[in-house]
Order: C-alpha cells, then sequence, then structure tokens
C-alpha cells in the first residue's frame, strides 16, 4: 500500500455494502485531527458500525459511518497518549471494549485509572487494515513490545493461556537472536580472512589449565597440551565464528577424558595430544580410544593414578609419543609397576618425559629422551635411591635437561661406575638433601658448558664442595637479593655456572657457598642485599679478588670493610671497586668520614692503587654529583659512567636460554632473557 494518504472525499469502494445511515464526511475531516508534527502516520479500513474519536475530543458519534476507504489517521509517538483510537460504546470510557477489523484483527482501548490511553494493536489488525511499518523504527517497535510485555504480566497475566506465554517467549527469543546476529554483523572481526581468525583462535586456549600442578620447569610439559575448554566458547559466538573453528582441526589436537569423540571427530587427522585426569578401571572406554588412535597420539599427560595397577596404563603401543607426563597420586605401596617397558617399550620418539610420585622408573633404554624431570619419587624396595636414578640416567644417555625435585633418596650410591651425559647443559635440584646432590653429581660425568640451579637445599656441614663435584671453577661470583627471605648465590666462569637459591637461608649457608668460591674468584658482585648479607659476603680474605662491584651502597661502607682490619686487610690484590646506582631517581652517597679515610689510607698503604668507577644513569648526567677532591686522592683515578640498562655480571651463554618462568632468570635486572 502507498504511504500517502487519501482524501476523506475518496469514493467509497464499491465493493463495500451500503450504509443505511450515512455520515457527512466534512464532519469528520482531517482538520479535526492533531497537527502530525511528531506523529507516526497509520492508514486503517474503516467498516460500518465503528466509532470514531479524533485527538480525544468528544464528539457525539453516528450510528453508521459512510467514510472513504482507507483513510489517514495520526498517532503522536508518546506511548501513554494516542489522538486517535478504534471504540465501540463510547460512553464507557473506563473499560476496554473491541470492534472487530479487516483480516480478524482487533483493536483495544483501555482507559488507565491515571487517565492515560494505551495502544494494543495486534500483528493481524495492522497488516490486515494496512498500516505501514516502515515509518516505524525497530527501536520503536521494540518500546512498544515492552510495554504490552509489561502490562500483560501486571494486568492481564492470569488471563493469559500457557500456549500464549510460550509463544511470546518463542517469538522474543528468536528477536533476540536475530539481534544478536545483526551486532555480530556490525563487528570487524566478522570480516576477517578465515585464515586470519583461525591464526587469532590458536591464542585462545590457556597452555596449563588442568596440568598446572605448579611443577613445571620448563614450558614444553605444558604447552603440548591446550584446555580446549576456553575453545568450546568459540562456537557459540556466530555462525561465522563457529565455521572457522570447527574447520580448524589443529584446535581440537588436546583431548581429555570428558568427551574424547566429539574433539576426536573435530581433531580430523592431526597429531593428539590427550590429557586424562581421573583413575579409570580397566572396562573404561578411555582404553578403546587408546588402542584405535594411540598412533596418533604425541603427548600423554596422566594425573592422578591411585588404586588402579599401572599396567592397566602404560601397556599399549604410542610409537609417535613426544612428551609424557605421569602423577600418580597418593599411591599405596601394594600397587603394581609397569613391568620392564613403557607402551611394550616401543617409544622411539619420547622427548619429555616427568614422572612424580611413583613407586619406580622406568628401566628401559630411551635414546631420544633429551628432558627428564623426577618429582617426589619415595624410596622403597623396588626403587632403592640413588642407584635407581643413576640406573635410569645410564639409559638416557643423550639427556640435555635433568630436574630433580622433592626427593629424599635413601641409602648411598653403590656403584662407582661413571655416567656419561656428554649434552647436558642443564640440572635442576629442588628441596633435595645436599648428599643426595653430591652423590648423584659425582657419578655424572658431564661436558664443560653447564649451568646447575639448586633451590632450597639444606647444605650440612663436612660435605664436599660442590664445585669440586662438578669440577666447576668459578672466576666471578654474585650474590643478590631476591626477596627479603630469598637471596641468590651464582658462581660462574666463561662455559659453565652454578647458583643456589636459599628460602629462608641461615647465615651459615650463604657463608659456606662463599667459602667454597672464595679462593677462585676474581670478581664479585653485591647487589641489593641487607647490611647482614652484605657483611657476610665482604668479609672474607677474597685472596684473589681484582673487582668489587657494588650495587647501591655507600662509598663509605666499602671502603670500611677494606679497611679492616688494620694489620691484614681484605682484597689485597684489588684493584677496580665498581659503585652502580641502579636508581634513576638517586644519588649515590659518596661521602667519606675523615675517620673512614684515614684508616684507609693507613690500611692499604702497601696494596696496589685501587681504581674507582661510579655508574649512574644517564637521567643522572647533568646532575653533577661527584666525589670531593680529598676523596679522590684515595685513589688512582675515579672515572664516572652513565648507562641506559643496568650492567650485570657476564653469563656463559648456557645461562641465557631455555629457563621457563618458574625459576628466576640468572639476572634479576631482566638483562638476560630467561
Amino acid at each position: 500500500m502507498s504511504s500517502c494518504s487519501l482524501s476523506p472525499s475518496t469514493p467509497r469502494s464499491s465493493n463495500l455494502p451500503s450504509s443505511p445511515r450515512a455520515l457527512s464526511t466534512q464532519a469528520l475531516s482531517a482538520t479535526a485531527l492533531s497537527p502530525p508534527t511528531t506523529s507516526l502516520r497509520f492508514f486503517f479500513a474503516v467498516y460500518e458500525n465503528q466509532r470514531w474519536i479524533a485527538a480525544q475530543q468528544r464528539v457525539a458519534p453516528p450510528t453508521v459511518f459512510d467514510l472513504p476507504v482507507p483513510i489517514t489517521a495520526y498517532m503522536p509517538r508518546t506511548l501513554p497518549r494516542r489522538a486517535a483510537e478504534w471504540a465501540r460504546a463510547w460512553a464507557r470510557p473506563n473499560k476496554a471494549h473491541r470492534a472487530p477489523a479487516l483480516g480478524g484483527g482487533r483493536v483495544t482501548r483501555q482507559r488507565a485509572l491515571r487517565g492515560r490511553l494505551k495502544w494494543q494493536v495486534n500483528k493481524d489488525l495492522l497488516h490486515g487494515a494496512g498500516v505501514m511499518l516502515e515509518d516505524i523504527s525497530l527501536r520503536e517497535l521494540a518500546s512498544v513490545l515492552l510495554c504490552k510485555a509489561q502490562e500483560a504480566a501486571s494486568i492481564n497475566a492470569p488471563m493469559m493461556s500457557f500456549d500464549s506465554i510460550c509463544d511470546l517467549e518463542r517469538i522474543i527469543a528468536s528477536t533476540l537472536a536475530m539481534v544478536r546476529r545483526v551486532r555480530n554483523s556490525c563487528q570487524r572481526s566478522i570480516s576477517l580472512p578465515p585464515e586470519i581468525l583461525s591464526t587469532i583462535f590458536q591464542y585462545v586456549p590457556n597452555c596449563s589449565g588442568i596440568l598446572d600442578d605448579g611443577d613445571d620447569d620448563d614450558p614444553m610439559w605444558a604447552s603440548s597440551y591446550v584446555d580446549t575448554v576456553d575453545i568450546i566458547p568459540l562456537t557459540h559466538v556466530c555462525h561465522r565464528w563457529r565455521e572457522v573453528a570447527l574447520s580448524t582441526p589443529s584446535l581440537w589436537c588436546s583431548i581429555s577424558d570428558l568427551d574424547p569423540a566429539a574433539f576426536l571427530e573435530r581433531s580430523g587427522s592431526m597429531d593428539l595430544f590427550l590429557a586424562i585426569t581421573k583413575d579409570p578401571k580397566a572396562d573404561h572406554l578411555i582404553y578403546d580410544f587408546l588402542r584405535s588412535c594411540g598412533s596418533r597420539i604425541r603427548g600423554l599427560h596422566w594425573f592422578y593414578i591411585e588404586d588402579t595397577p599401572l599396567c592397566y596404563h602404560l601397556a599399549f603401543p604410542i610409537p609417535r609419543l613426544r612428551v609424557l607426563k605421569i602423577h600418580c597420586g597418593y599411591l599405596s605401596m601394594s600397587v603394581e609397576s609397569p613391568g620392564t617397558f613403557l607402551f611394550h617399550g616401543h617409544t622411539p620418539l619420547l622427548e619429555y618425559a616427568s614422572i612424580r610420585s611413583c613407586l619406580w622408573v622406568p628401566s628401559e633404554s630411551i635414546l631420544s629422551l633429551t628432558h627428564l624431570r623426577l618429582s617426589d619419587i619415595p624410596s622403597s624396595d623396588a626403587n632403592p635411591g640413588v642407584d635407581a636414578i643413576l640406573l635410569l640416567l645410564s639409559r638416557t644417555p643423550n639427556l640435555e635437561d635433568l630436574v630433580i625435585t622433592d626427593q629424599e633418596l635413601l641409602g648411598s650410591s653403590k656403584t662407582s661406575n661413571m655416567i656419561r651425559l656428554k649434552n647436558l647443559v642443564r640440572i635442576t635440584f629442588e628441596a633435595v638433601d645436599s648428599r643426595n646432590i653430591s652423590a648423584l653429581i659425582r657419578r655424572l660425568e658431564i661436558g664443560p658448558s653447564v649451568a646447575v640451579q639448586v633451590f632450597g637445599c639444606h647444605f650440612g656441614r663436612g660435605e664436599s664442595s660442590l664445585f669440586v663435584d662438578l669440577t666447576l671453577v668459578p672466576t666471578s661470583i654474585e650474590v643478590a637479593r631476591m626477596t627479603n627471605s630469598e637471596v641468590i648465590v651464582s658462581a660462574v666462569n666463561s662455559s659453565s655456572a652454578m647458583r643456589c637459591i636459599s628460602y629462608n637461608s641461615s647465615p651459615s649457608d650463604r657463608r659456606r657457598l662463599v667459602q667454597e668460591a672464595e679462593q677462585y674468584i676474581r670478581e664479585l658482585w653485591i647487589r641489593s642485599c641487607s647490611r647482614n648479607v652484605f657483611t657476610t659476603t665482604v668479609a672474607r680474605d677474597w685472596i684473589h679478588l681484582e673487582t668489587l662491584v657494588g650495587c647501591d651502597y655507600t662509598l663509605e661502607s666499602v671502603l670500611y670493610f677494606l679497611s679492616t682490619p688494620l694489620e691484614l686487610p681484605r682484597a689485597r690484590e684489588l684493584s677496580t671497586i665498581r659503585l652502580i646506582q641502579t636508581s634513576s631517581r638517586e644519588n649515590l652517597d659518596l661521602s667519606v668520614e675523615q675517620k673512614i679515610k684515614e684508616q684507609f689510607i693507613l690500611a692499604r698503604k702497601d696494596c696496589p692503587a685501587i681504581k674507582l668507577v661510579i655508574e649512574s644513569h644517564v637521567l643522572q648526567r647533568d646532575a653533577g654529583h661527584r666525589v670531593t677532591g680529598d676523596v679522590e686522592a684515595l685513589f688512582e683515578s675515579v672515572e664516572y659512567k652513565f648507562f641506559e640498562e643496568v650492567p650485570t655480571m657476564a653469563y656463559p651463554d648456557v645461562c641465557k636460554s631455555g629457563w621457563s618462568a618458574k625459576y628466576p632468570p640468572w639476572v634479576l635486572d631482566g638483562q638476560i632473557s630467561s
């Protein structure tokens, strides 16, 4: 129907019955209506026996209308007021009345107690009467729908049938789905090519998820499996995202024991990474999956195995397995071991193995293994402590990374054979007794480039030196504070390194570590330590020390320790003092009391002259902070340097890569990437 209005004088349609009584069209002319300045235009087909009200003005209505079809009426936008309405029984305005209309529709008038009129127009009336919906915005229609629903809920709810309520709910749900679809179509991401969306989706999942047990040393332990719970919401955003996600098999390669069938179908022919977090019995359907898809499994993470014999879990072939992580939970001593071989001894590609809380260790040769982690393996008759681990190491000669944590090994090694690990570049001990560390290291023949980490291990008195056991001859040492209770001691040379992190360490532990390296050290760094740590470190002979580096220490404190005792001062071979102010907002305290200056001159009279280097941030270049003339006279020379990045002690290449986020980087200031 056209949106233009017809004059009231338009001839009556010939197919309508004639009326017994007629009303002059001039009496119902458009001049009686309010101007349509802010109105919506509706078109109505008017029939006999319908009453007309214009602009809420009471007009004596005729018994029968004789109006042209169609006629134009105007309806203001404000919902509570309407300029025209259909009604019957004009004399009873406070009640709702209905009159028949074209197409079976109805128009209802309701006069509220507050005197406001509300229109209720159903779909049949709008279509049947020829209403032009093109002139109504979606927002306005939604407002009318909300008003209608509120009114129905407060007034007409008892009169609505259950079917009507369900129909209304279905219509509203369909409307909301369409609105969401329109909204999604406006997003820029919807226009991205599928290959770009697929690449973005790869970064959505959490790489740890259910596998994050706090013990992952190397990122590879967790990165092979991703938590697919994060991927599922991608399939519920819109149809396009769902199509892209389901057509990207690499998103569904990580399968858990919750719903393996659905993920297996979506993964296509890609390699699989399986995570099992339960203790399935022998007849569990997961074993059918393992037997049928074992050739596709590249990573297996099995957690909290408790009571089921391990032979059920590890006695199926996985020829392409690359990553294996087993956490046996709380095993009883009666649980059977998996036998001589893992997976029938057929794992030619296995590179990463992590075994935790198991009463056994693999007994077959695994030549492909490069990363091995042993955690909390209790000693027993089947696992006689140090020798069991040494036997396993002898069957994995190509190891590059060895991690042993939370280990209480019983007994001493009974073998005198040396185990050659020519490719080993990193050894990590955490919460392991120092006697067991020495017992293991003494039997290992390793290359010259190796980094050893020792965390939270107690060093008892009378034990042999780790430096001697490792044949590590350090040339530099650094003592640094990580937190108030954690002190890191790092000893390095050009190709190897060892560092010990002591949690709540005692002064005797730190003193012993420093004492072991004292005779070799040429360069000493002391970084951000408390006064007692500084005193424990500096108060040694340091017979070969050539360079002393202090970060954020006053010049006076350094000179004081170099001047005592007067008869035999420390570090008699010292040639350079470097004082580094790590903060860009503060200056070093370069003042020295007269008493300290005199003591320094007296104590160092027979020692070589010392060069002083003051290093500050470039932002302090124009501060003009200098030592006084009498302090400068104490040294061979005074040099001022400025940096953008805080200087660090030189570390060998073996310390600069392959370190995960669990352990702090070798350089606390972050100059060497971990």
